[in-house]
């Protein structure tokens, strides 16, 4: 329990309410997943809010057609929006989330949950907070799909992949990552190819290496 305080104070100092901080502790289930495991699905009903300890989790909406497209990546220290949305509405989930490497976090029962709202204040800063940044994230993504050219979304996507892995060296197939910018497949062939041709990139079968010249450019 002392271990997991002490991560818990780490990931999440925003928190910083020592009684709110008990309760999530007291109240929370610990989950642990491997990577690839879907965390929660579509329409499933939301009965618990995640915090992020360790890892990456990856959120996506899925149309009627299955045609899925990122919507932003949950990383230690916070939450995910679109579940305490649909939560707070006592709704089903509109996403899917899943574990982008081996994850680690807290899973805050609902009605846990709605009592915060009264009895902290601290958590609905952090609710605020995090609703703000995912905010700003979902305009990101309106302005790349409106206004970008696949090149630069391309670029994007493989520096922010990188960043969030810490590596350079990514295990990815050419169908994810067109899955994930809202593209064809053989469309991010033929830019991964210039890319290969222009010197910024080494392609191998479903893993990319950014070189040192990769600057996460795009026109």
């Amino acid at each position: 329990m002392v271990e997991l305080s002490q991560q818990f104070e780490k990931a999440f100092p925003n928190i910083s309410q020592a009684s709110l901080r008990q309760a999530i502790l007291e109240e929370s289930d610990l989950m642990q997943t491997v990577a690839g495991s879907v965390i929660l699905d579509l329409n499933q009903l939301i009965s618990s809010i995640p915090l992020v300890l360790e890892g990456v989790v990856k959120v996506t909406r899925i149309d009627p057609q299955g045609k899925e497209i990122l919507l932003y990546y949950i990383r230690p220290g916070e939450s995910c929006a679109m579940t305490l949305s649909s939560a707070i509405r006592r709704g089903v989930s509109m996403i899917r989330a899943s574990a982008q490497t081996d994850v680690k976090l807290l899973l805050i029962p609902l009605r846990s949950m709605l009592s915060y709202r009264v009895l902290y204040p601290s958590w609905n800063d952090f609710v605020v907070t995090m609703f703000a940044h995912r905010f700003d994230e979902m305009i990101d993504l309106v302005e790349d799909l409106t206004f970008h050219q696949v090149d630069y979304r391309l670029n994007k996507y493989l520096v922010a992949k990188a960043t969030l892995l810490g590596k350079r060296e990514l295990c990815l197939s050419h169908q994810q990552i067109a899955k994930e910018i809202n593209t064809s497949r053989e469309v991010v062939s033929r830019l991964l190819k210039r890319f290969e041709k222009e010197g910024s990139v080494a392609l191998h079968r479903e893993r990319i290496t950014l070189l040192n010249s990769f600057n996460g450019g795009g026109s």
